[in-house]
């Protein structure tokens, strides 16, 4: 079975699941602090995927979606397909700590939420 962000059929509906939308994370957020490239596990940077830095939080971009938000609070955003690729994947469980499956049953559990697009 392909690991989803959707919540499986034994949990929480998506319209019942936690989400925050652009204008409301944009706001969340404060200004702008920086930017960098992610580095892969070895060290090397990855110039597709970004780390960017903000007052309140900050976000992880692959190529130019917005894939994961964590606010100062300690509160996660997942895109939908933050699953998208296996490479994405691979970057956001660096970002996150946990993989796939984890971050599914995270917003099942209402720990993680959606970033509505």
């Amino acid at each position: 079975m392909k690991a989803t962000g959707l919540p499986s059929n034994n949990h929480k509906p998506f319209h019942q699941m936690k989400t925050i939308t652009r204008n409301e994370l944009q706001e969340r957020l404060g200004a702008f602090r920086s930017v960098r490239s992610d580095t892969s596990a070895a060290g090397n940077p990855n110039p597709n995927h970004f780390i960017i830095r903000f007052d309140n939080g900050v976000l992880y971009q692959s190529y130019r979606s917005l894939v994961v938000a964590r606010l100062a609070d300690g509160t996660t955003y997942l895109r939908e397909d933050h699953d998208y690729s296996r490479t994405t994947c691979k970057f956001v469980k660096g970002f996150t700590g946990k993989n796939a499956e984890e971050r599914r049953r995270a917003l099942e559990r209402g720990e993680y939420g959606f970033i509505e697009e």
